[in-house]
């Protein structure tokens, strides 16, 4: 939690009293956005394994174990119980709207996680980049998800999706969500701009693991990701 927008006396009472039962309530600096989720419990983690979930939707009671069985079957690969996966054409990445789900078999390399599922990360799953939050802020400030998957990339760490059918994860009762990111991020094409941003500064980094998708003409990906 951003201690610009709350603090410990604003919580309710059915938030604080988790910390009877081992939750840590967790507060940093300055507005991270999305990004306060994942770079600072890295930080304060980073031998850990670490499971992000969104905070206006609500997860059936299954979800972490499911994760953690497929992170046992593939130890070294980011695990989401949902996922997308990339489509390039003579190494140009389509537009992210158009990306079907991805299967447990799609190849790791592009299969991209979405956060709203769930994901967990082994540790040292990331290169050390992707905890620059300034560095987030500028190619990818509102599209975690493109963030961490070119991270994962660039560290030679793959992603695999649960393979079981996802289940439907609801808003909480009255929680509007007309403003959240991914009216602007994929209806609004937002996506697009910091995945080709991102892409495009990387290239050089990118191409010398292997990866080519949206690097221009090629095979989408030479060598996929552990």
């Amino acid at each position: 939690m951003s201690r610009d927008q709350i603090g410990p006396s604003d919580l309710p009472e059915s938030l604080t009293r988790l910390t009877g039962y081992g939750v840590d309530l967790v507060f940093v600096d300055g507005d991270q956005r999305s990004y306060k989720k994942l770079i600072p419990t890295v930080e304060r983690f980073p031998t850990s394994l670490v499971a992000t979930a969104d905070d206006d939707v609500l997860y059936p009671r299954h979800w972490l174990r499911q994760l953690l069985e497929v992170h046992s079957r593939c130890p070294g690969t980011v695990v989401a119980h949902r996922a997308l996966a990339m489509e390039c054409s003579d190494g140009v990445v389509a537009p992210y709207a158009t990306w079907k789900e991805a299967r447990s078999d799609t190849t790791p390399a592009l299969t991209f996680p979405v956060g709203v599922g769930g994901v967990l990360y082994p540790p040292g799953a990331l290169a050390p980049m992707a905890l620059d939050h300034a560095l987030a802020e500028r190619f990818c400030p509102t599209a975690d998800d493109v963030w961490f998957k070119v991270s994962a990339v660039l560290n030679g760490t793959g992603a695999v999706r649960v393979p079981r059918p996802n289940v439907l994860y609801l808003p909480p009762n009255g929680a509007d969500q007309s403003s959240a990111l991914k009216h602007d991020n994929v209806t609004g094409g937002s996506n697009d701009a910091q995945i080709h941003r991102v892409l495009e500064h990387f290239a050089p980094q990118l191409r010398a693991v292997g990866f080519s998708a949206g690097l221009g003409p090629g095979d989408p990906s030479e060598r996929p990701p552990r």
